[in-house]
């Protein structure tokens, strides 16, 4: 398969800002972890996490895959924002409990990635 590094552009912009998103994310994960109050976003994402906590491999990947589809309605992000697209981070999508394909995906990036972030 060939592959073309994204050098610049909209699609990387938008793929540091999520980035950024994400860090911003795991820092109020960190505070809930840590016994500070947090939003009930965070509360029900946290404990979503748990789905694939203790396994390893495809089986944490399969519980976490199938953990998100369940729980996140698919919508546009033309019905959900006003927007022919939008990228939203995990805690947005949480929140809202919809997004469209690219909202699913990073948000189960951010989980399946970060395994050493305590339950994440």
């Amino acid at each position: 398969m060939d592959i073309e590094p994204v050098a610049d552009g909209a699609l990387l912009n938008k793929w540091r800002r999520v980035q950024a998103d994400i860090t911003k994310d795991l820092e109020v994960v960190a505070q809930y972890q840590a016994g500070k109050p947090s939003p009930a976003t965070v509360q029900r994402l946290v404990s979503l996490s748990l789905e694939g906590y203790g396994q390893s491999g495809r089986a944490r990947v399969g519980l976490l895959n199938r953990a998100v589809d369940l729980v996140i309605t698919p919508v546009s992000d033309e019905t959900q924002w006003g927007l022919t697209d939008h990228w939203s981070d995990p805690l947005e999508t949480h929140h809202s409990n919809s997004g469209d394909c690219e909202d699913y995906a990073i948000v189960k990036y951010a989980r399946c990635w970060l395994p050493s972030q305590g339950m994440w």
